[in-house]
């Protein structure tokens, strides 16, 4: 299908058609997108004519770099990728690109669950100038961080951004820590990953994301984390829709691959380096990214082109 090149605008609508249409509002729109234009009337109340509403895949181009696919690009059509052979080749195909990444950034397990915490809503080198303040202060242990008053510790995570309200998180967080298992954190998250995962979400501010990083990366769980570059990713590889709930895709990935905390880690690492490095919101740098070997999906055009240079360290 050819391009739009300019603005475009909807014929009026004859007057015959226009009494057919003076049914209700709800019975006017049941056209579905993408397959053929909607009944809503086609003038705004100044008379004009309106704009047609951009199908699905035109919405999509447009938020995927403004550029469809060239002639040997692979463009999935139809119903969504079998996600299993899709996620381990992605997994293998940005392995050979980054090669061991050893996350999560922290020198204790401690660190990595108050980094995950803080990062919540905000960059990482936030987060970074936050834990680096507090270990300026020796206050990176759970006893010593839980004597420095809320409105103290707010301070403290100035740089993490929404401060007072993580002060609260990791607050509610100390006291279980303390409280439950006397500040040890190792027996804290040591047991069944279902039943230590319902523990943490019971805290105020801990969410699904925040618990599976917990888990993983402090705890040696093996649980996938789910996060907005997995969504942006594969969503625009045609493996998953990106509304889906987010267990709905934490069990798809952990089906694709064997159950290993390690495997989790590197590949959870390579998804943030990659949608940072390549698979952006805004023009997204496809021509040069590890994964434009696969398939994209028909909603999400992009224009791979060379292939990718393995990333020097």
């Amino acid at each position: 299908m050819p391009r739009r090149t300019g603005r475009q605008r909807a014929p009026q609508a004859s007057p015959a058609r226009g009494a057919a249409k003076q049914g209700s509002r709800g019975a006017e729109r049941t056209g579905v997108a993408g397959e053929g234009p909607p009944s809503p009337r086609t003038t705004n109340r100044a008379g004009r004519a309106r704009r047609p509403p951009p199908r699905v895949a035109d919405a999509a181009r447009a938020g995927c770099g403004g550029s469809s696919h060239p002639p040997e690009a692979r463009v999935v059509t139809g119903p969504r990728r079998p996600a299993g052979p899709a996620i381990r080749r992605a997994h293998e195909t940005m392995s050979a690109f980054y090669g061991p990444l050893r996350w999560w950034p922290a020198e204790t397990p401690f660190e990595v669950a108050l980094g995950a915490i803080l990062t919540q809503n905000t960059a990482w080198r936030r987060v970074e100038a936050a834990i680096a303040g507090l270990r300026s202060h020796g206050l990176l242990e759970a006893r010593t961080l839980a004597t420095v008053p809320e409105g103290a510790l707010a301070e403290h995570l100035r740089p993490a951004g929404t401060f007072r309200v993580k002060a609260r998180y990791v607050r509610a967080f100390l006291e279980w820590l303390l409280g439950r298992y006397g500040g040890d954190l190792g027996a804290a998250l040591r047991g069944d990953s279902a039943a230590k995962r319902e523990e943490l979400l019971a805290l105020r501010g801990i969410g699904r994301e925040t618990a599976d990083s917990i888990l993983l990366y402090a705890g040696g769980h093996p649980v996938f984390v789910v996060d907005a570059y997995t969504r942006r990713i594969f969503s625009r590889h045609g493996v998953v829709g990106g509304r889906e709930d987010y267990d709905e895709i934490r069990r798809l990935f952990e089906a694709a691959l064997p159950r290993d905390a390690a495997v989790y880690n590197e590949l959870h690492a390579q998804i943030v380096m990659t949608g940072k490095d390549f698979c952006r919101p805004r023009s997204p740098r496809c021509e040069s990214c590890p994964l434009s070997v696969l398939p994209f999906a028909a909603s999400a055009p992009a224009a791979p082109g060379r292939p990718p240079q393995r990333r020097s360290r």
